[in-house]
């Protein structure tokens, strides 16, 4: 009986039982031609930022972008100046940088708003969808001085779109 049991157990692990095969399976691998493309160019910049107040926004960047395939990577580095669109002129020069792949990007930038008689000084960090010629953001101004001077939006939305005016390389 012993010899039964031990020949029943010694044929089902011998069937049930599996190893790693050492071969590698034959696979087809389609072979992408890699396109790599880098190039920089200097951009106006134009924009509308909204929340509670409404701003346009001005000025020029220079944004680099990488084409990898199909990741594309953009950078761009920013002086714009946001202009208020109501009966009092106020001004926001504006310096940041944005960096956006195809699956989102983040930036920062500080603003010195002013009403050409006060003025306050924001950093504001956003985030969004975009690379380095569009991007939709949405931002939060921190107030670094004048805590007093609140005509502009805390909270952001905006869509800017850079348009090449020449390339740089």
């Amino acid at each position: 009986m012993k010899l039964l049991h031990t020949l029943f157990l010694i044929l089902t692990f011998s069937t049930f039982a599996q190893a790693q095969d050492t071969i590698p399976p034959k696979t087809n691998y389609q072979v992408i031609d890699s396109t790599y493309k880098d190039e920089m160019a200097f951009c106006l910049v134009i924009g509308y930022n909204v929340w509670a107040y409404h701003f346009g926004e001005i000025g020029f960047a220079v944004a680099h972008t990488q084409y990898d395939d199909y990741d594309v990577v953009g950078t761009n580095i920013y002086l714009t100046s946001e202009i208020k669109f109501d009966d009092k002129l106020m001004l926001g020069p504006k310096a940041g940088i944005w960096i956006g792949a195809s699956t989102g990007g983040f930036g920062v930038n500080m603003t010195y708003y002013t009403d050409l008689n006060e003025g306050a000084l924001c950093i504001k960090p956003e985030m969004g969808i975009g690379m380095s010629r569009f991007k939709l953001t949405y931002g939060y101004n921190f107030n670094l001085t004048n805590k007093d001077f609140n005509r502009f939006n805390s909270h952001v939305v905006g869509l800017t779109a850079s348009l090449d005016l020449f390339k740089i390389k």
